[in-house]
């Protein structure tokens, strides 16, 4: 994350140092999705499994920020980023397929693929470069899209097919807004004389506590380390 602010002025000797108290930056960054559920399916969509309980895969977010310093240890911040919160399901069960004559194992899997706008009001404590940070997280579904398949082995479901309830389209009943916190650590090294570039390596984390889909109970929370 590379921060701007205005009006620095210097000393010849640098010992005068005064930075605008309005900042702005962009941030980028990488890390895990995880997802905690208790459900079966998405209502209308076939499915045969039993529950989905959990899910993880990597992700990433990206987007711009601005602090306000009130005091020289308190401040305001405002981040509007896009977030990839996917996630990849899999649940597996053992029966008696009549095509193998025996019991095969039967793999559900369901992939999905959430793109979502978030707003991040916060509040900052500064204690000297350490930066505390934490606030609320709003987010606004772009894109929530599912894909999913079932499969067995060994054996086929019918006698000629390894794969059932395969189908992929838009997650029903996604919120037009989700509801959560969000809050990181971050250390500010200056990167030019004046400070008035600087790049602040953060952990940062958040978690949605609304449900993904209004007939499912899915969350996900996102831990992300980031040098942004």
């Amino acid at each position: 994350q590379s921060r701007y602010g205005q009006g620095e002025l210097a000393s010849k000797r640098d010992t005068i140092i005064k930075i605008d108290p309005m900042s702005i930056g962009v941030f980028g960054s990488a890390g895990m999705n995880l997802h905690t559920s208790s459900f079966s399916g998405f209502t209308g969509i076939p499915s045969c499994c039993p529950a989905y309980t959990s899910a993880s895969s990597t992700g990433s977010s990206f987007g711009f920020l601005g602090q306000y310093a009130m005091t020289s240890n308190i401040g305001l911040g405002m981040r509007l980023g896009y977030n990839g919160l996917s996630g990849v399901f899999t649940s597996s069960e053992e029966q008696y397929v009549m095509s193998q004559q025996g019991i095969a194992t039967i793999t559900h899997t369901l992939e999905t693929t959430l793109g979502i706008l978030s707003i991040e009001p916060e509040f900052i404590l500064s204690l000297g470069a350490l930066k505390l940070s934490a606030g609320a997280w709003l987010g606004l579904p772009l894109s929530m899209q599912f894909s999913q398949r079932e499969t067995v082995f060994p054996g086929t479901f019918d006698g000629f097919n390894r794969i059932r309830n395969e189908m992929s389209g838009d997650i029903p009943a996604t919120p037009s807004l989700l509801v959560g916190a969000v809050g990181g650590i971050s250390y500010e090294l200056p990167l030019n004389s004046v400070k008035s570039i600087r790049l602040a390596p953060e952990i940062r984390a958040f978690t949605v506590f609304s449900e993904l889909s209004e007939e499912t109970s899915w969350n996900v929370m996102d831990r992300i380390v980031t040098g942004k």
